[in-house]
Formats: structure tokens, C-alpha cells, sequence
């Protein structure tokens, strides 16, 4: 396949690198332009992120193209790049209506699945914790515990009529939402025409202190998790009722709750997502050409992805404090190839990037013979990073 593809977002080389595997040619664009991507394909720094990717794509002749992560939150900006380039994926117009958690909310509850019901703030009298959490995030950011002290005279009900998000004096739109106990976990799904293909299932790992994170963000996934029949069924139908509501094509991700023998779906991405290269490791599926005939053709995978052995894991590891990436950095890391997989570290930053507390140093990757173990290694790969940049 020589097709070329237009891939843009937040963090886009997982996905450039599934498709070079698929035989894509690409173009990238994302915020960060690590050094892996850029030795991958031809790249690009997009330093006004995102509204820099719109005068890149006008640059590129007309092609295909898909968006990752935080893309999905800006549905004027896919419709603008579109009107150049054929999308692979779901156009502004769905992306609206697939990420208000009011029409999501509806939508699963009229098939009578579970999603924590959105509200403009949590009634007084009412047990139980709530968060509160806005309309456009990506990766967990900015999802905090409701402080009736802080919250109850901040969040107000948007002006238009109806249900709908709040905006919050801090800025940005956000909504309450009950908090779910339970282990999260993400879950991949192939759809097209109406149907939607279960691809895996992965552990997510959230606000580990470990990884250098903290409150909701996602650090990584483990996978693929083995479900039992009941579980796979449950799972199933969650997808049939998203693909049949929304007109959903490609690969799409849905963030759920597993809470004792109910599972609540919290968030849907429809996109790559970070839990997809996991899934690719442990089967060896290239999932961005699944994407292609999903979208191009509606072709759709005959059978799941069953469990593999070993279990495969990535981590994102953030800085603890300030640090400037520099030539020891480097040398740190290949002299600990040796020590670990060849393909242990990813999202490489380039020399001279200087990096806040809280910003992405890299992403690890760990596999071992259970979810236990590649625990254990994406944990002692953390500590390896972070004293090279203690150092």
C-alpha cells in the first residue's frame, strides 16, 4: 500500500508509526515533533497548537487524513481541514452530538446502559462524590473532586435552554458527574455502516503518583485484558448502541468503569487512542490500515482479538520538576538499552527541550506473562527515567 496519509493531533506517533507499518506514506503534524517521529516520516512541529495544523493542511496537497488526541474537541477546525482532505473519521458534526455527555448520556440510557448522568451541579442532600469535569479534555486533564465551597458558585447552567454544559468562571465548559468506583479500563472497538467490531480491551492506568501524574491523567494501558463471555457481551453492546446512534466509522475507544458486575461507560473517543498500540504490540495488527478499510470500505475484522501472552504495557512518564533535556539524557538512555527491550522507550523529546513539572518526558513500554508483571516493569522503567533527569 503507498497511499499517503495526513495524520494530525496532539501526540501522533503511535499512530504515524501503525501506519508506515500498514505501508502508508505520512505527513505528520503535532505538538511535539519527538524525535522518533520525526526520524519516522516527515513531520512537523506544530508550536501553535492547533490552530497551526490548518495552514500546514492548506500547504499539502488534497489526501487522506485522520486526527488523534484533542482533535476530537475541535470539530470546526476537522470540518475546516476536510474541506482539502478526505477524512478518515467523523466529521465536526458527529464529534458534536458524540462528545456533549447529555446526548451520549441519552443515547446509552435509552438503551438502558449505564453512563453517570451529567448535571449542571450536584443537588445538595445527595450522597456520594462527584467530579467535575470539562466538555473538552483529552487524557484525564483538568477533572478534579466537586468543592461545594469552590464549585457551587462557579458552575452555573449554560444560557441556552435545555440540558447542556456549564461554564465555569475559571473558563472552559464544564459539567458534574457522579464518580464511579471501580478499575478503569479502555476499550476498542472497529465500526462502520451501523456495526462495531470489539478489537480488545486494556487496563488503563490513571493519576499514578509514580509515573510522575497525579489527579485523572491518564498514564497508560496494559492489555489485552481476557473477559469472560457475560463481560464480552455487556462490552458488545455498548458498541452496537454507539455504532447504531452515531454514524460511527474507524477505530473508536470507550472509557469505562468496571464497577463490581456493572459497567459504566464514561467517555467515548473516536479515534486512535493511546490504548490501541498496546493492542498492536500484543497482535501485531497495523490498526491505522483497520481504520482505512473501515472507513474507506466498511470492512470490518470477521472475529475480536482474543488475549495474548505476553501482556503488553506503555506508560507516559512525567517530569517531577524542571529539566532540560541534553546530551546525558541520551547517553543515559542507549547505555540502558542494553538493560531493556530495544523498543522500551518511545516519544523521544528532542535535544534542548526544556520540560515544566507535570509536561511528558517519554513513554515506556514494558511486557511480561501478566498484568502484575508489566506493572512492575513500566514502574521500574519510571524510576530509570526520571534519575537521568534527577541528574
Amino acid at each position: 500500500m503507498s497511499e499517503h496519509l495526513f495524520i494530525a493531533g496532539g501526540s501522533v506517533r503511535a499512530a504515524a508509526q501503525s501506519a508506515l507499518r500498514a505501508g502508508f506514506r505520512v505527513t505528520a503534524a503535532d505538538r511535539f515533533c519527538d524525535r522518533d517521529l520525526a526520524d519516522s516520516c516527515e513531520a512537523v512541529l506544530v508550536s501553535d497548537y492547533p490552530a497551526g495544523i490548518l495552514p500546514l493542511a492548506r500547504q499539502l496537497a488534497p489526501t487522506a487524513w485522520l486526527y488523534t488526541g484533542g482533535l476530537e474537541n475541535e470539530p470546526d477546525l476537522v470540518d475546516t481541514v476536510s474541506h482539502r482532505h478526505r477524512l478518515l473519521g467523523l466529521p465536526g458534526s458527529v464529534l458534536r452530538q458524540l462528545r456533549d455527555p447529555w446526548q451520549l448520556s441519552d443515547v446509552l440510557a435509552r438503551a438502558g446502559l449505564r453512563f453517570p448522568r451529567p448535571v449542571h451541579r450536584p443537588p445538595r442532600g445527595v450522597a456520594g462524590r462527584w467530579l467535575v469535569k470539562p466538555v473538552h479534555s483529552c487524557g484525564g486533564a483538568r477533572i478534579r473532586w466537586f468543592d461545594p465551597r469552590r464549585d457551587l458558585g462557579a458552575i452555573a447552567p449554560c444560557s441556552a435552554p435545555g440540558p447542556g454544559p456549564a461554564a465555569s468562571r475559571g473558563g472552559g465548559v464544564t459539567y458534574c458527574q457522579p464518580w464511579i468506583r471501580g478499575p478503569a479500563y479502555g476499550v476498542i472497538f472497529l465500526a462502520a455502516h451501523g456495526s462495531a467490531t470489539l478489537l480488545g480491551v486494556t487496563r488503563q492506568l490513571v493519576g499514578c503518583l509514580w509515573a510522575g501524574a497525579g489527579g485523572f491523567h491518564y498514564v497508560g494501558s496494559i492489555g489485552p485484558i481476557a473477559c469472560d463471555a457475560l463481560t464480552l457481551r455487556a462490552l458488545q453492546r455498548i458498541g452496537d448502541c454507539l455504532a447504531a446512534a452515531f454514524p460511527l466509522c474507524g477505530l473508536v475507544g470507550v472509557d469505562t468503569i468496571f464497577a463490581g458486575t456493572e459497567i459504566w461507560t464514561i467517555e467515548v473517543n473516536p479515534r486512535y487512542t493511546a490504548a490501541v498500540e498496546v493492542l498492536e504490540r500484543a497482535t501485531g495488527v497495523a490498526a491505522i490500515g483497520q481504520h482505512w478499510d473501515a472507513c474507506q470500505s466498511g470492512r470490518l475484522p470477521s472475529r475480536t482479538a482474543g488475549p495474548a501472552a505476553p501482556m503488553y504495557g506503555k506508560a507516559v512518564v512525567y517530569a517531577l520538576r524542571e529539566c532540560t533535556i541534553g546530551a546525558a539524557f541520551y547517553e543515559r538512555l542507549e547505555a540502558a538499552r542494553g538493560s531493556w527491550d530495544d523498543d522500551a522507550f518511545a516519544d523521544l523529546p528532542q535535544l534542548g527541550t526544556v520540560l515544566h513539572a507535570g509536561q511528558p518526558i517519554l513513554t515506556v513500554f514494558a511486557q511480561g506473562g501478566d498484568a502484575r508483571a508489566v506493572h512492575r516493569r513500566l514502574r521500574r522503567l519510571a524510576r530509570t527515567v526520571h534519575a537521568w533527569c534527577d541528574r
